[in-house]
C-alpha cells in the first residue's frame, strides 16, 4: 500500500478546499487526534462521508463493530497498548492465496505506521477495513475489559444543522460581511465579546 495523506486525498478530491485543511491541520496541532476528527469537530464533513470516501478511495470495506462477535484468539493478536495507540481492534483472520491475513478495523486507514506496527507485532499481514472512531473505541472497551476515556455507550444522534445553533454555517452560500457578522455574534453569545467590543465593529 503506497503512502497517502488523509488531507491530500480529501483537497484532491474536493471534499473539502485548502483553507478547511489548513485550519483543521492547526486544530490538530493544538489539541492533537486524528485529521479526520479534527475536520469532523470543525463541522466541515460528516463522519459517515469520510468513512465511505476512505473505503470507496482505498478500495477497503466498511465493518460495523457493534454488530460484530470477534472471537477471544483474534483479539489476543493485536495488545490491548496497541489498540489503544493506534485505535484499532482486530476482528478477522483470513487466509487469501495462502498468506494469512488479519482484518483490522480503524478509523484511519491511512495510517501506514500503525499498520506496519500490527503487521509486526501480530506476525501476520494486516488488511484494514474502516470503522467509525466511537465503535472502535466501544469495541476496545468491550473486548479488552477496559474502561476507555471517551467511550460511548451509544452513537450520538446526528443534529440537524437547521436546527441545531451551534452547528457551523455552511459558507459557500455566504459573504464575507455575512461570516464576519455570523462569527461575531459567536463570540458574544459565548461571552468572548461585550457590548463595548461590539460598538467598535459598528455591525
Amino acid at each position: 500500500m503506497k503512502k497517502v495523506r488523509l488531507g491530500d486525498m480529501l483537497l484532491e478530491a474536493g471534499v473539502i478546499h485548502e483553507f478547511q485543511l489548513n485550519s483543521a491541520l492547526s486544530f490538530q496541532r493544538q489539541l492533537g487526534g486524528r485529521l479526520g476528527a479534527s475536520l469532523i469537530r470543525l463541522g466541515y464533513l460528516d463522519e459517515d462521508t469520510l468513512l465511505n470516501f476512505l473505503a470507496e478511495q482505498m478500495d477497503l470495506s466498511r465493518v460495523d463493530l457493534d454488530a460484530a462477535s470477534i472471537a477471544e484468539d483474534i483479539i489476543k493478536l493485536v495488545p490491548v497498548n496497541k489498540a489503544l495507540e493506534y485505535s484499532v481492534v482486530p476482528f478477522g483472520l483470513k487466509e487469501v492465496n495462502g498468506v494469512k491475513q488479519l482484518y483490522v478495523a480503524m478509523s484511519d486507514p491511512t495510517n501506514l505506521v500503525a499498520i506496519d506496527e500490527l503487521k509486526f507485532v501480530s506476525g501476520y499481514q494486516v488488511r484494514p477495513a474502516v470503522a467509525s472512531e466511537d465503535s472502535v473505541i466501544r469495541a476496545i472497551k468491550r473486548y479488552y475489559g477496559i474502561d476507555v476515556p471517551g467511550a460511548k455507550d451509544k452513537p450520538a444522534p446526528v443534529k440537524s444543522a437547521a436546527n441545531d445553533k451551534s452547528a457551523p454555517v455552511k459558507s459557500a452560500s455566504m459573504s464575507t460581511d455575512d461570516k464576519l457578522r455570523e462569527l461575531i455574534k459567536i463570540l458574544v453569545d459565548k461571552k468572548v465579546l461585550d457590548s463595548k467590543d461590539l460598538e467598535r465593529f459598528k455591525l
